[in-house]
């Protein structure tokens, strides 16, 4: 049994109160990560602004061919994934 299946097990005996806090706990965790995330992608965003590699705009229709672009790449990215 895996390391992950072992946690799963001990959480499934845990008790509704526990089960509760530890829900809590991931979501702070999550969050935490996420925010993380956020600012590493907004520094490394301001570093390729500074280079000339990054365009900021609110054009609504640069925003929308960005969009189409960025569709397209994940289509060929899933097209080309095996399962």
């Amino acid at each position: 049994m895996s390391n992950f299946d072992q946690i799963v097990e001990r959480i499934k005996k845990l008790s509704v109160d526990e089960k509760e806090e530890l829900h809590l706990l991931l979501e702070k965790c999550l969050i935490e990560a996420r925010r993380d995330e956020i600012r590493t992608n907004f520094e490394e965003s301001k570093v390729e602004y500074k280079k000339g590699k990054a365009k900021f705009t609110s054009s609504i229709k640069d925003l929308k061919k960005f969009s189409v672009i960025i569709t397209c790449e994940f289509c060929l990215l899933v097209l080309n994934t095996q399962f």
